[in-house]
Protein backbone atom coordinates (compact mmCIF):
# COMPACT_ATOMS: atom_id res chain seq x y z
CA UNK A 1 0.00 0.00 0.00
CA UNK A 2 1.24 3.50 -0.62
CA UNK A 3 1.14 6.23 1.85
CA UNK A 4 -2.74 7.12 1.21
CA UNK A 5 -3.70 5.50 5.04
CA UNK A 6 -7.11 5.76 6.37
CA UNK A 7 -10.46 6.06 5.63
CA UNK A 8 -12.18 7.73 2.74
CA UNK A 9 -15.99 7.99 1.70
CA UNK A 10 -16.79 6.55 -1.62
CA UNK A 11 -19.65 6.68 -4.11
CA UNK A 12 -21.15 3.76 -6.10
CA UNK A 13 -23.22 5.10 -8.61
CA UNK A 14 -24.44 4.27 -12.32
CA UNK A 15 -25.24 0.69 -12.92
CA UNK A 16 -24.50 -1.16 -9.87
CA UNK A 17 -26.82 -3.20 -7.33
CA UNK A 18 -26.02 -1.33 -4.43
CA UNK A 19 -25.37 2.51 -4.65
CA UNK A 20 -24.77 4.56 -2.52
CA UNK A 21 -22.23 6.15 0.08
CA UNK A 22 -19.48 3.81 1.32
CA UNK A 23 -16.37 4.39 3.87
CA UNK A 24 -13.94 1.98 3.09
CA UNK A 25 -10.16 1.89 4.06
CA UNK A 26 -7.47 2.82 1.33
CA UNK A 27 -6.41 -0.26 -0.36
CA UNK A 28 -9.39 -2.25 -1.28
CA UNK A 29 -9.35 -3.23 -5.09
CA UNK A 30 -11.29 -1.63 -7.34
CA UNK A 31 -12.94 -4.97 -8.16
CA UNK A 32 -13.36 -5.82 -3.90
CA UNK A 33 -15.62 -2.15 -4.33
CA UNK A 34 -17.35 -2.66 -7.18
CA UNK A 35 -18.57 -6.41 -7.05
CA UNK A 36 -18.28 -6.87 -3.43
CA UNK A 37 -19.28 -3.43 -1.74
CA UNK A 38 -21.81 -2.58 -4.86
CA UNK A 39 -22.96 -6.25 -5.69
CA UNK A 40 -22.04 -5.81 -9.68
CA UNK A 41 -24.17 -4.35 -12.36
CA UNK A 42 -27.96 -3.83 -11.31
CA UNK A 43 -28.43 -5.30 -14.91
CA UNK A 44 -26.66 -8.34 -14.10
CA UNK A 45 -24.47 -7.49 -17.31
CA UNK A 46 -20.94 -7.78 -17.59
CA UNK A 47 -19.20 -4.49 -16.05
CA UNK A 48 -17.20 -2.91 -19.31
CA UNK A 49 -15.46 -0.10 -17.35
CA UNK A 50 -15.75 2.37 -14.18
CA UNK A 51 -15.46 6.19 -14.32
CA UNK A 52 -13.70 6.98 -10.95
CA UNK A 53 -13.00 10.57 -10.06
CA UNK A 54 -15.31 12.92 -11.45
CA UNK A 55 -16.39 13.59 -15.20
CA UNK A 56 -13.04 14.38 -15.90
CA UNK A 57 -11.58 10.69 -13.83
CA UNK A 58 -10.12 8.38 -15.54
CA UNK A 59 -12.69 5.49 -17.13
CA UNK A 60 -10.98 1.90 -16.24
CA UNK A 61 -11.81 -1.30 -17.68
CA UNK A 62 -12.18 -4.65 -15.84
CA UNK A 63 -8.45 -5.77 -16.79
CA UNK A 64 -7.50 -2.86 -14.14
CA UNK A 65 -9.89 -3.75 -11.13
CA UNK A 66 -6.58 -5.63 -9.55
CA UNK A 67 -6.12 -1.56 -8.70
CA UNK A 68 -5.93 -0.85 -4.95
CA UNK A 69 -7.87 2.37 -4.34
CA UNK A 70 -5.46 5.13 -2.93
CA UNK A 71 -3.71 8.11 -4.24
CA UNK A 72 -0.74 6.62 -5.35
CA UNK A 73 -1.93 3.57 -7.14
CA UNK A 74 -4.37 5.54 -9.31
CA UNK A 75 -1.59 7.50 -9.92
CA UNK A 76 0.57 5.16 -11.42
CA UNK A 77 -2.17 4.20 -13.59
CA UNK A 78 -2.65 7.50 -15.05
CA UNK A 79 -6.03 8.14 -12.72
CA UNK A 80 -7.20 9.94 -9.84
CA UNK A 81 -9.58 9.18 -6.97
CA UNK A 82 -10.62 12.98 -7.23
CA UNK A 83 -14.16 13.18 -4.88
CA UNK A 84 -14.15 9.47 -4.47
CA UNK A 85 -17.17 8.89 -6.84
CA UNK A 86 -17.32 5.96 -8.48
CA UNK A 87 -19.32 5.31 -11.71
CA UNK A 88 -20.32 1.65 -13.17
CA UNK A 89 -21.18 0.78 -16.73
CA UNK A 90 -22.37 -2.42 -18.15
CA UNK A 91 -21.08 -3.89 -21.55
CA UNK A 92 -24.12 -2.18 -23.32
CA UNK A 93 -22.87 1.39 -23.23
CA UNK A 94 -21.18 3.35 -25.52
CA UNK A 95 -17.87 5.11 -24.45
CA UNK A 96 -17.46 7.37 -27.34
CA UNK A 97 -21.43 8.59 -26.39
CA UNK A 98 -20.04 8.59 -22.58
CA UNK A 99 -16.70 11.17 -23.30
CA UNK A 100 -18.96 13.08 -25.40
CA UNK A 101 -21.51 13.29 -22.66
CA UNK A 102 -18.50 14.37 -20.05
CA UNK A 103 -17.06 16.80 -22.41
CA UNK A 104 -20.47 18.70 -23.12
CA UNK A 105 -20.88 18.09 -19.12
CA UNK A 106 -17.71 19.71 -18.44
CA UNK A 107 -18.52 22.69 -20.87
CA UNK A 108 -21.25 23.41 -19.22
CA UNK A 109 -20.58 23.62 -15.71
CA UNK A 110 -17.02 24.18 -15.68
CA UNK A 111 -15.91 27.87 -14.67
CA UNK A 112 -13.43 27.60 -16.91
CA UNK A 113 -10.76 29.60 -14.29
CA UNK A 114 -7.98 26.70 -13.64
CA UNK A 115 -5.51 26.16 -16.87
CA UNK A 116 -6.90 23.23 -17.91
CA UNK A 117 -10.17 23.81 -17.87
CA UNK A 118 -9.45 27.17 -19.61
CA UNK A 119 -8.28 26.08 -22.78
CA UNK A 120 -9.25 22.14 -23.12
CA UNK A 121 -12.59 22.84 -22.26
CA UNK A 122 -13.46 25.12 -25.51
CA UNK A 123 -11.57 23.30 -27.40
CA UNK A 124 -13.16 19.80 -26.31
CA UNK A 125 -16.82 21.23 -26.58
CA UNK A 126 -16.65 22.28 -30.44
CA UNK A 127 -18.29 20.30 -32.40
CA UNK A 128 -15.29 19.14 -34.68
CA UNK A 129 -13.26 18.15 -32.19
CA UNK A 130 -15.86 15.78 -30.52
CA UNK A 131 -16.75 14.62 -33.76
CA UNK A 132 -13.05 13.93 -34.64
CA UNK A 133 -12.72 12.08 -31.01
CA UNK A 134 -15.61 10.05 -31.43
CA UNK A 135 -15.04 8.67 -34.63
CA UNK A 136 -11.21 8.27 -33.17
CA UNK A 137 -12.24 6.62 -30.22
CA UNK A 138 -14.56 4.31 -32.19
CA UNK A 139 -11.84 2.87 -34.08
CA UNK A 140 -9.93 2.58 -31.26
CA UNK A 141 -10.97 2.25 -28.30
CA UNK A 142 -11.14 -1.32 -26.89
CA UNK A 143 -14.79 -0.45 -25.35
CA UNK A 144 -16.57 0.24 -28.48
CA UNK A 145 -19.62 -1.71 -29.14
CA UNK A 146 -18.23 -4.09 -31.47
CA UNK A 147 -15.66 -5.25 -29.15
CA UNK A 148 -15.73 -8.64 -27.75
CA UNK A 149 -13.65 -7.89 -24.51
CA UNK A 150 -12.56 -4.70 -22.86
Amino acid sequence: MGRSRGTMPIQLAGNIKQGGLFETAFGITLGELVDDVGGGTFSGRPVRAVQVGGPLGAYFPRALFDTPFDYEAFAARDGLIGHGGIVVFDDSVDMARQARFAMEFCAIESCGKCTPCGSGRPAASRPSTRSAAASASARTSPWSRTSATP
